[in-house]
């Protein structure tokens, strides 16, 4: 009995002094970004449809800042056409500001909406605020629709009511004739911190769009190029497995990593070009960069 209780008590200790034996499992996952959802394949001819919007949270327009901010994207659009041509590709980015009936701006109280300036992703509660941004969106587009209503075709069976961004964008694809529009909203926070945020960038459910507080044309660049596939280089909610170490390293330029430069003095690196489908496939080291290893414990 005593030898029975001796080895039980050597078997516990055992069991919890004794380090467990991990392996490593590398994990085959990268972003699913490339060629999805409204915006598709960064290349040939696409619009980046500009909406100027005076939210409570900021300040309205002035003449000045609304020209400063179109100075900026238009700088930005010339940046990127350039990125893609250092890659081989061509494109080509119309700008299309939007106009509400000869005014250049837009107020976010006549779409009867309020954007409210979110530092996090999630309520203190956990609830995502998704929900609200999408409101949002739905609500200006809508608004602006009532300035671009749809043509009547008698040849087809029905006529497309304005309701949201996913009937404003099918809208502008007839009027203008385009495959792929960018859909961004600007508000003027003009000496506050610039920020941006695109959405439903990994989805095909839902319209791709983009918010920009501010007038920084990397800022600009930035999310107009997650709106075509591209992904943070930095840890973020969605994708938090890189090996960030190394890829700021090989990177340190890339506009996916740090946003907050000179544009012209940023580049989109070789993993963006090609979720931007600038490039046909990952090289065996931008690959590499993407996966990470868990670490599960055998016994």
């Amino acid at each position: 009995m005593k030898l029975l209780l001796a080895f039980l008590v050597f078997f516990l200790t055992a069991c919890i002094t004794l380090e467990p034996t991990y392996v490593y499992q590398e994990m085959e996952k990268i972003p699913d970004t490339r060629d999805k959802n409204v915006c598709g394949l960064l290349k040939d001819s696409v619009i980046l449809y500009a909406a100027f919007v005076d939210v409570e949270k900021h300040h309205p327009y002035t003449a000045f800042d609304l020209a400063s901010t179109q100075d900026s994207i238009k700088k930005a659009i010339d940046w990127i056409e350039d990125q893609a041509a250092n890659y081989g590709v061509s494109l080509k980015i119309k700008l299309v500001n939007h106009d509400q009936f000869k005014r250049k701006s837009i107020k976010e109280k006549n779409a009867k909406v309020s954007f409210e300036h979110y530092d996090k992703a999630f309520y203190k509660s956990g609830v995502s605020k998704y929900k609200d941004y999408m409101n949002w969106s739905d609500g200006i587009a809508k608004y602006m629709g009532r300035a671009n209503r749809a043509a009547v075709n008698k040849n087809l069976a029905s006529y497309v009511r304005i309701n949201d961004l996913q009937s404003f964008n099918a809208v502008l694809r007839d009027k203008y004739e385009y495959e792929n529009i960018a859909h961004m909203y600007f508000m003027n926070a003009y000496y506050e911190d610039v920020k941006g945020n695109a959405w439903n960038t990994a989805t095909d459910h839902s319209v791709e769009f983009a918010i920009i507080e501010g007038k920084s044309a990397a800022v600009i660049a930035h999310e107009f190029l997650h709106l075509f596939g591209a992904v943070d280089l930095y840890p973020t909610q969605e994708y938090s497995f890189f090996k960030f170490d190394e890829i700021e390293k090989k990177y340190q330029n890339s506009i996916m990593l740090e946003s907050y430069k000179d544009v012209n003095k940023l580049e989109v690196d070789s993993i963006n070009a090609y979720f931007l489908g600038w490039t046909n496939q990952l090289s065996e080291e931008d690959n590499e960069l993407l996966f990470h290893k868990l670490k599960a414990p055998v016994y």
